[in-house]
């Protein structure tokens, strides 16, 4: 873990710079933190879903 997310800061923009142009997969993403009660993450999407 690097020492800005042992602090609970995230560059969410670096997060999104990282991610790819384009994807085959509706989309891409990464969690910030993942605990029993809660968790966040970044996602991109890449195709739009029709309404369900």
């Amino acid at each position: 873990m690097s020492d800005t997310t042992s602090h609970g800061r995230f560059d969410v923009g670096a997060i999104m710079r990282s991610f790819p142009e384009t994807a085959d997969t509706l989309l891409v993403d990464q969690y910030l933190t993942r605990e029993d009660a809660a968790s966040a993450r970044v996602s991109r999407v890449y195709h739009g879903t029709p309404p369900h």
